[in-house]
């Protein structure tokens, strides 16, 4: 598994993220705000669903599921557990993101 990497830089979030569309857009700071929040909630809700999303340019989230299985306790070999099955969400970036930023 690959190590997250830090850059000394915090992430981005939902403020900021309304900051700019305010500012791009010129919606006030309010109205902004609404639309980050209201994507999101899309956004959520599609995955949610199992459907996936699909971001041409940023990425997909393709949604994934694990079977239940039986695995081995690494402490204790011999004892089976049961492992529930599970959802799982893989993100593959696209070529904005891999380019480095959009036009």
């Amino acid at each position: 598994m690959s190590a997250r990497v830090n850059c000394g830089r915090t992430p981005a979030t939902r403020r900021d993220i309304a900051a700019y569309v305010s500012g791009r857009t010129g919606l006030p700071p309010d109205a902004a705000s609404a639309a980050v929040a209201a994507a999101v909630d899309a956004m959520t809700e599609a995955l949610s669903d199992g459907r996936g999303l699909e971001l041409r340019g940023f990425g997909a989230i393709h949604v994934v599921l694990h079977k239940a299985r039986v695995g081995r306790n690494p402490k204790k070999p011999a004892e089976e557990v049961e492992i529930p099955a599970r959802i799982r969400y893989k993100f593959r970036p696209g070529r904005l993101l891999k380019e480095g930023g959009a036009e």
